[in-house]
């Protein structure tokens, strides 16, 4: 073929092609992990592969055998050392077999056998590959030798040593594996190996043929490519953290396009060139910087575009989070977060199950929020509870260490991840995803995508467990709180009912003692009579205090309700000689309320003042405007005040300073002037005692 022009063989496209596929493979697993043993040398095997499509190049495209001669010395070098590196990668990939032929100082041992047969390879002191001419489209190609002579047997008895004693080896590895994804690991580089080793050998056993043999050779480059690419980008064998299959897709596809652009300015510089007659190489590179220029925002435009489509998973599944964030993660029940979880989970990653179980008193069982029969215990069995950090767990691998009951609940969940969820205090809580609806593999940006999300929702299960701790505590203060409420109103109870019982029951006992005394029986039952009835009020406060009216709002007048609350205060007032003063802003002051409460409570407020006076003083009843919306009605007496050691327990049920009295009124105000959505407050000095009440002007909107 003639090679006058520099134009590369069309023939060779499929090897340039598996190039670049392997080159950037040998990037993305070495720039991933760059002191990982087992991604050095699986990068090397690699490597020796990307070495045979460049050896294929040049055989293809050398205009004599004598020049293919060097890319044919490049391809023994290439299955030399490609099943030594395979070899020395069963040692210790996946598992480690703990070999003496893994330790260091016998590692390079491995290579001098494949550095010998190369250098008398080179010399040409042997040839293990023949090379012919395919004079039906004038290109070269090649096949092995194996009968070459002694030194071609012992070359290729030495490769295919190499390769069953690896094969060997990941066979002990497969016996010897649990965990579900190294032995798919192994599977898969026993596939690969074998699989291509064989069709090898068929595609040099029909090397006759030249039209099926060139051909296959071609497609058989491609395919090796495309299996690496499958097993390390797909997460099948090497477990990249930095990029996934859809990113080197990405990758490829761009550089094709940027590829394609490149050859356009480089004809579009030939042709400038020609024009101008200018064949200076400086002029025709100095072209292709500028026309890249010119073409480079076409070529960004592109490459955005491929960037979109490549990751629609990610986006759906960031804008699907951001969504589930703002709703969710507002939730501060427990029951109604876990369920939130649970259904997106399921509508975001099409999951045909999915359960958080907690852990909220750090006893070791954890349990479903919305079943608590649903049980995973820390026995030290699951790995989850000894490894830190926000790590998935294979449903598989975990079923062959837990307890039997553990194992019981995760059958359900085969072919999904147990997740632990970290806080500060440790594993809060876990959270178990069974397989997808579809049946499939979890991808590599689902499973990124729970790491993350799993991290997230671990900082939202911790605040809600607190939360969850902090409402238990409060309910249970609050149910001591009316246990002793209940205590005291029993204690209220006894202490005003014995006395007028005590009085009743020596009445009756008189009675009974002096059976025709007419006069000590109308005395007595006189005495009967003022203790049944002080018995009744007390019922009466009891009840009003235990189950309060509910207010009927109407409009009414300020001056009104005082004039009423005075009417009724005046007999008590005039008895010990009080004034009372009413004060009012306006006689036309309206407002929306209950008038039985905020009469009663003005009334109680006035009782109460009188009877802290002495057999004289002044009682003012005033009301004014606080702002266009509020009133503020206060009751004013010059009492003694109250004893500041009596003022953080005034409103207190059953609390008084009075000989006789349930010490329920000023509880009743309280309450009454609450329920008609008033504030009432008290000043006290040596001077009096001011108890105002802040109402709104329409209580019903309130």
């Amino acid at each position: 073929m003639s090679k006058e022009n520099n134009i590369v063989s069309p023939f060779s496209l499929p090897s340039l092609l598996a190039f670049a596929i392997n080159i950037s493979l040998v990037i993305i697993v070495v720039l991933d992990n760059p002191k990982s043993y087992a991604h050095r040398l699986f990068s090397l095997v690699i490597s020796c592969f990307a070495l045979w499509n460049v050896a294929d190049i040049i055989v293809i495209n050398s205009s004599t055998l004598e020049i293919a001669a060097i890319g044919a010395m490049i391809i023994v070098v290439v299955f030399l050392f490609a099943s030594t590196f395979f070899l020395l990668l069963s040692f210790s990939f996946p598992l480690s077999i703990h070999s003496r032929f893994d330790r260091f100082p016998i590692r390079p041992l491995f290579l001098i056998l494949p550095l010998i047969f190369s250098l008398l390879s080179g010399t040409q002191v042997f040839q293990p590959i023949e090379l012919q001419r395919f004079e039906a489209i004038d290109v070269n190609f090649y096949f092995v030798n194996i009968s070459g002579g002694i030194l071609n047997g012992a070359m290729y008895a030495t490769i295919v040593a190499n390769i069953v004693w690896g094969i060997g080896n990941l066979l002990f590895q497969l016996k010897s594996s649990k965990e579900r994804k190294q032995r798919l690991q192994i599977i898969f580089i026993l596939f690969g190996t074998i699989g291509f080793a064989l069709l090898i050998i068929s595609l040099n056993a029909g090397r006759e043929n030249h039209n099926i043999y060139f051909f296959a050779s071609r497609a058989l480059f491609v395919s090796i490519s495309l299996f690496f690419a499958f097993v390390v980008l797909g997460n099948r064998l090497l477990i990249l953290r930095r990029i996934g299959k859809q990113g080197i897709a990405y990758s490829f596809i761009t550089a094709l396009v940027f590829g394609f652009y490149l050859i356009i300015i480089k004809n579009i510089a030939e042709v400038f060139g020609e024009r101008f007659k200018i064949t200076s190489l400086l002029f025709e590179i100095l072209v292709i910087i500028i026309l890249s220029f010119v073409f480079r925002p076409l070529v960004n435009r592109v490459e955005s575009l491929i960037e979109h489509i490549f990751s629609q998973n990610i986006f759906r599944y960031r804008q699907k989070f951001i969504r589930f964030s703002r709703e969710a993660f507002q939730l501060s029940s427990m029951a109604d977060f876990t369920q939130a979880v649970t259904v997106f989970l399921k509508e975001a990653l099409m999951l045909s199950r999915a359960e958080i179980l907690i852990d909220p008193d750090g006893s070791g069982q954890f349990r479903g929020v919305n079943n608590s029969k649903n049980i995973l215990s820390n026995d030290g069995a699951i790995p989850i509870f000894s490894t830190g950090g926000q790590k998935l767990f294979e449903v598989t691998d975990v079923l062959q260490t837990c307890s039997v009951v553990d194992r019981q609940y995760l059958q359900n969940y085969v072919g999904g991840y147990v997740i632990p969820l970290h806080a500060d205090k440790g594993v809060m809580g876990i959270l178990v995803t069974g397989q997808t609806v579809s049946g499939k593999d979890y991808t590599t940006e689902e499973t990124e995508f729970l790491t993350i999300f799993s991290n997230s929702i671990s900082v939202v299960v911790e605040r809600n467990v607190l939360m969850e701790k902090v409402r238990a505590d409060e309910i249970r203060a609050a149910q001591m709180e009316k246990l002793a409420a209940l205590g005291r109103l029993t204690a209220g109870i006894a202490h005003e009912f014995r006395n007028p019982l005590n009085i009743i029951a020596t009445s009756a006992q008189t009675i009974l003692r002096n059976p025709e005394a007419v006069e000590i029986h109308k005395e007595t039952g006189k005495y009967i009579l003022e203790e049944t009835n002080r018995l009744s009020n007390t019922v009466d406060a009891f009840l009003q205090f235990a189950k309060p009216h509910s207010p009927i709002w109407e409009t009414i007048h300020l001056e009104e309700i005082f004039n009423s609350v005075i009417r009724s205060l005046q007999p008590r007032s005039i008895e010990k000689n009080i004034t009372i003063v009413k004060k009012i802003s306006s006689s036309s002051i309206e407002i929306v309320t209950s008038p039985h409460h905020l009469e009663h409570s003005i009334i109680n407020l006035g009782l109460n003042a009188i009877e802290a006076m002495s057999n004289s003083g002044t009682l003012t009843i005033m009301a004014q405007h606080k702002n266009e919306n509020t009133i503020i009605i206060a009751i004013h007496d010059d009492g003694p005040g109250i004893p500041l050691e009596y003022h953080h327990k005034i409103f207190d049920p059953f609390f008084t300073t009075k000989k006789i009295g349930t010490g329920l009124g000023l509880s009743i105000v309280y309450m009454m002037i609450h329920s008609i959505k008033g504030i009432v407050t008290f000043t006290s000095d040596n001077t009096g005692t001011i108890f105002s009440i802040e109402l709104p002007i329409d209580g019903s909107k309130q």
